[in-house]
């Protein structure tokens, strides 16, 4: 079989999955309780924050896990557009971002939905000219 849905999920590596499996087979871990299995499990996040962090070349403390892809990207877009920001978005934007988008608008943010082109892909000047207005508009 040749799996082509690597947008929806990833095939796991095998190396990630031995590496995973040594600590799943272990007791339940908290890494927030203060108990000797609590610290271990603290022990490996922060092992775990490092090395990724050292993988993108920035500090342990900037690195954040999130459960999903739709927590990480509503993280990420409600931490950078507040009301008075602005976003531009695709009108075929995932709904993941999609509908944080709209509820952000209904928050005060200016939303710009780009409508995409041939092929479904929105064109390099439709972005250039959504920047250009909103910093006519005075928008970051």
């Amino acid at each position: 079989m040749i799996y082509l849905d690597n947008s929806a999920t990833t095939l796991l590596d095998p190396a990630v999955l031995k590496a995973m499996l040594k600590d799943l087979k272990g007791p339940p871990y908290n890494p927030s309780a203060s108990h000797k299995l609590g610290r271990q499990a603290f022990a490996l996040l922060m092992a775990a924050r490092e090395k990724i962090a050292s993988l993108f070349k920035v500090q342990p403390e900037e690195i954040i896990f999130t459960a999903s892809a739709t927590e990480a990207l509503n993280l990420v877009l409600r931490s950078q557009v507040g009301p008075g920001g602005h976003l531009i978005s695709s009108e075929l934007e995932h709904n993941a971002v999609y509908n944080t988008a709209l509820e952000l608008e209904k928050k005060g943010a200016k939303v710009t939905f780009l409508a995409p082109q041939k092929a479904g892909a929105v064109q390099s000047d439709q972005a250039e000219e959504a920047i250009l207005q909103a910093q006519k508009n005075g928008l970051p």
